[in-house]
């Protein structure tokens, strides 16, 4: 985490409730900003063409198909996350909800 005060740091979403910036804050980091985007996959572009390091969340890790090398950072913290769906009779969908809960239950 020391490289963060020392890379130029290319922050996403600034200035809103992110994942990292709740762990920033609650360890007390303060990177080195250097750019900003509104859009993680354009994050990912500025990485890949050199320009920074940033902080982003393994499930778009795992959606770019880029260059970028991805490292996982062991931090004690709890996210919170949230399902929005229309509330129906739809038994598909109620087997998806099933299968996502246990899916997060067992990370």
């Amino acid at each position: 985490m020391e490289q963060l005060k020392k890379e130029p740091f290319i922050a996403t979403h600034v200035g809103e409730d992110t994942d990292y910036a709740r762990i920033f804050k609650k360890y007390h980091i303060v990177p080195n900003t250097r750019l900003a985007t509104k859009d993680m996959f354009v994050t990912y572009t500025m990485v890949e063409a050199g320009l920074g390091i940033s902080v982003e969340h393994s499930l778009t890790a795992k959606v770019w198909q880029g260059k970028v090398k991805c490292l996982p950072i062991d931090f004690s913290t709890d996210i919170e996350i949230g399902l929005a769906y229309l509330e129906n009779e739809n038994e598909g969908l109620e087997k998806v909800i099933e299968y996502i809960s246990k899916s997060l239950k067992k990370t």
